[in-house]
């Protein structure tokens, strides 16, 4: 092979590969690559490599090549083509004679297709993880040893670990003869031999008597994985088979009992005619006896839940002869939810004659399960839109940063001074934007001190009503309200938002009424708003207008819901006074029917303590002496802090990672006079890196600056000792107060 025949060869290799300069332009492709952009080699010589494939007009934010030019050492990255594909690109830099990099070598591979399989795989385990965990019905895994002789616990969901009043971590890879011990006078264990032997699924109830009552039952299905192992899936039958113990043993005994119990006890014959009705079902349902005997019970169940009671009915005509219901039925109190445990009543030669059913009502449970899913996804949700506000509030930063710089070195002659204030008026905007998400993600708490909401209230009620002449204002604020422990700002923000849900709900007017009051929260209502008991601060605002549905008012407070058209609205007004109330200990429910009005109601703890004034406006920039070190992990952050820091008149050192501050203060401690740090970093965190700080330079001072607001982690860093509090974006007079005030009384 001679060195002229290299560029055929690399010409012919089905993996990309592409020469380019340190601007990234094209000085030579072969044929993979210039098939994968659907260019030719020649057409592509000269251009950018981001803009034939991925149509930028500036490098990719991962490039491996810049990485590689950056470096002097080999990069890689995965970059997802504007057609989808995925692609694994490695650069090598290239150097000349003196060692100087003149550019960069990319290889690229399609790895698409291992990209989709390694996304089916990972979708697929964790599908079947979740319904593992979740399920309602207990599950085990077993593991054989001893030649199938034993098994071993692999894994044992939550339902099954209640169900069998056992610990998972205790008793994995523990040999089921030790956990339970009764296993072999059970004969579970001749079971689970049996299927790990022949791979036939078996129904095995497990079941216990003492004093010929019932002591235990369980229902088990036991099946074996392609693996070898195990599968058990079980459910406690023990009520239930002691309720049909008891309702078999005599007629007479059975009416006793029903006629006495809380429950409800039905008798149907096959076709769904009442035989027999408890008293309490009557009750229930505001029917005598003697209307019901006769009758169908289908009328009374909801039309959505028919089918469902349908199947159950077929069940029962089949062995095991039970079934389990959940339903909703329209009593004397409305729709209800209702859980029955039926089973089948057989005669001699096996033919079903009918069906007893116990009921409960489980309404109760259905809405606190239903709140427990609302909390749950909101949390969610909230932990997603804190990192977007998190990442946003860097950008912000720098944005803001640069604008301070530049208005520092100008007066108001200048003809760019008004866009530059211009800019920082926009940054106001989007910071409050992103206070809205922090809000909704329940760190958004800023400036918390006692507060007095007849007087927000009052000011935010006269501010709405100067606005919306067609609304009608009425108010009723109670005396001597306690004050809260609150931010102003956003309970502010809290009532502007719920006055213009309001607004939108009454297009042709209406009445907006407000009312404060002090209200005390009993233990049962605290729990279930998962709240603590005490006295609260209600606020309550009421509107005359449209009202809502039950499907519309389940949604209100969901990020981005709006009934609004598209374009008028972000839907993060509700979602936002949830978190924000949330976030301040407090709790908020919604009344409302459709044309009837809306009220919502929130509460807030009362404080003890005095009312605390309102903020004091910005200062101009302070200017200080000292040297910082500058910690962060983000570019943008460190490129615009650095100059203000050194406008303001302080020596400034940077370290991009907390190790790098550590190895930095190791070495320079003693003559560092502030740490501006950074709370959310890779690797090394800023509580960790604070606290190796505080162990090498005990008198440096330390002020912790992030995108998220002051809440949980960063209040905890604070009470360990740091000095001070900064939230991003912040302007150089914020930030040069800040500094004037902690390092004033330095020694």
């Amino acid at each position: 092979m001679q060195p002229q025949d290299i560029p055929s060869i690399l010409d012919a290799l089905t993996e990309m590969i592409v020469c380019q300069d340190r601007d990234l332009r094209v000085l030579w492709a072969n044929g993979a690559s210039a098939a994968s952009a659907g260019e030719t080699p020649e057409s592509m010589v000269g251009r950018h490599c981001y803009e034939i494939w991925y149509h930028r007009q500036s490098p990719c934010p991962n490039c491996p090549l810049l990485e590689a030019m950056r470096t002097r050492r080999p990069a890689e990255a995965r970059i997802t083509t504007t057609d989808g594909r995925s692609h694994l690109l490695r650069g090598y830099p290239t150097f000349d004679r003196n060692g100087n990099v003149t550019g960069a070598i990319e290889l690229g591979l399609d790895i698409t297709e291992q990209v989709n399989l390694e996304n089916a795989l990972r979708n697929s385990e964790q599908r079947f993880r979740e319904l593992f965990r979740h399920a309602a019905t207990g599950m085990a895994i077993y593991a054989a040893v001893d030649g199938g002789k034993d098994f071993v616990f692999r894994d044992i969901n939550p339902a099954g670990a209640r169900v069998g009043g056992i610990s998972r971590q205790d008793h994995l890879n523990r040999r089921i003869t030790e956990v339970f011990p009764s296993v072999h006078e059970l004969g579970f264990l001749e079971v689970l031999q049996e299927v790990w032997r022949t791979g036939k699924p078996r129904s095995y109830p497990v079941s216990r008597y003492e004093n010929g009552q019932i002591r235990i039952w369980l229902e088990n299905y036991v099946f074996k994985l392609s693996s070898g192992e195990l599968v058990t899936v079980f459910e406690d039958r023990t009520r239930q088979k002691v309720a049909e113990a008891e309702l078999i043993r005599s007629e007479k005994k059975y009416r006793l009992l029903v006629e006495n119990q809380t429950d409800l006890v039905v008798k149907v014959d096959v076709e769904g005619r009442f035989l027999f009705v408890s008293p309490t079902y009557c009750t229930l349902f505001g029917k005598t006896e003697k209307e019901l005997l006769g009758r169908s019970f289908m009328p009374l169940v909801h039309r959505d839940d028919r089918a469902a009671t349908e199947r159950a009915m077929r069940k029962l005509t089949q062995p095991p002869y039970t079934a389990y219901l959940e339903q909703r039925a329209m009593t004397v109190h409305g729709w209800r939810w209702l859980a029955w445990a039926d089973k089948a009543v057989l005669d001699d030669s096996g033919n079903v004659t009918a069906i007893v059913g116990v009921g409960r009502d489980i309404t109760d449970r259905k809405t606190l399960e239903k709140k427990l899913i609302q909390v749950q996804k909101m949390e969610a949700i909230g932990t997603l839109a804190g990192g977007i506000a998190h990442d946003f509030n860097n950008l912000l930063m720098g944005i803001q940063g640069r604008a301070s710089l530049l208005l520092s070195g100008i007066d108001a002659s200048h003809p760019h001074y008004e866009h530059l204030r211009g800019i920082e008026e926009y940054v106001k905007s989007a910071a409050d934007l992103t206070r809205q998400l922090l809000g909704f993600a329940r760190g958004g708490k800023f400036a918390v001190a006692p507060v007095d909401l007849n007087r927000i209230a009052e000011k935010c009620v006269g501010m709405f009503a100067r606005t919306r002449k067609e609304i009608g204002v009425d108010t009723k604020f109670a005396p001597d309200l306690p004050p809260v422990e609150a931010d102003r700002a956003q309970i502010e923000q809290v009532l502007l938002n719920l006055f213009v849900n309001a607004w939108q709900a009454m297009p042709g007017g209406g009445t907006l009424y407000l009312q404060t009051e002090v209200v005390e929260i009993d233990a049962m209502y605290a729990e279930s708003h998962h709240a603590l008991p005490g006295r609260y601060v209600r606020i309550s605002v009421t509107d005359t207008g449209t009202g809502m549905s039950e499907a519309t008012r389940s949604r209100i407070f969901d990020p981005f819901f709006t009934t609004r058209e598209m374009g008028r609205g972000t839907g993060l007004g509700l979602a936002s006074v949830y978190g924000i109330v949330k976030n301040h200990k407090g709790f908020i429910n919604v009344y409302s029917e459709k044309g009837c009005g809306s009220t919502f109601n929130i509460y807030l703890p009362a404080a003890d303590g005095s009312v605390s004034d309102a903020a004091k406006a910005e200062k101009a920039p302070l200017r200080g002496s000292g040297t910082i070190l500058l910690v962060d992990d983000e570019a943008v952050v460190l490129d615009v802090n650095r100059p203000m820091l050194e406008r303001l008149g302080y020596r400034v050192h940077c370290a991009g990672s907390g190790r790098e501050a550590i190895d930095f203060i190791r070495e320079h401690g003693d003559g560092i006079d502030l740490v501006l740090l950074d709370m959310i970093m890779p690797d090394m965190g800023g509580g960790e890196t604070f606290d190796r700080i505080r162990q090498l330079a005990p008198n440096v001072r330390v002020l912790l600056c992030s995108g998220y607001s002051l809440n949980g982690q960063a209040a905890e860093i604070l009470k360990r000792g740091c000095d001070g509090f900064l939230q991003k974006p912040f302007s150089m007079s914020q930030l040069s107060e800040k500094l004037e005030a902690i390092l004033k009384n330095r020694a």
